[in-house]
C-alpha cells in the first residue's frame, strides 16, 4: 500500500511539472514572437519610407507615425477604443 502511495504522489508531482513546462514553453514562444517583431524604430522608419514615396513634400510628425502610424489594421467602428489604448499604452 505504502508503494502506492508513492507512486501516486510521484505522479501527482510529474502532472505538476508537466503543466509547469507547458507554461513555460508557452512563455518562451511568446518572447521569441516578440523578438521576430521588427522594432518600434523600424516599423516607423518603414512607414515614413512609404509616406515619403506618396507625398515626397510633405513634413512628417514622427511621434505621431509612432503612436498611430504603426498600429495594425482596426475596423472603423473600434477606431476611437484602439487610439484611447494606444495612448494609454504610451504615455499611462
Amino acid at each position: 500500500m505504502k508503494m502506492a502511495q508513492e507512486i501516486s504522489e510521484i505522479r501527482r508531482k510529474l502532472a505538476r511539472v508537466r503543466e509547469e513546462l507547458t507554461r513555460i514553453e508557452y512563455r518562451v514562444a511568446q518572447v521569441e514572437l516578440e523578438l521576430a517583431k521588427p522594432s518600434m524604430e523600424e516599423r516607423v522608419d518603414a512607414l515614413e519610407k512609404e509616406m515619403r514615396s506618396e507625398y515626397p513634400d510633405l513634413r512628417f510628425d514622427r511621434d505621431l507615425l509612432e503612436l498611430i502610424g504603426t498600429l495594425p489594421y482596426n475596423p472603423v467602428e473600434k477606431d476611437k477604443e484602439i487610439l484611447r489604448e494606444a495612448v494609454f499604452e504610451r504615455f499611462g
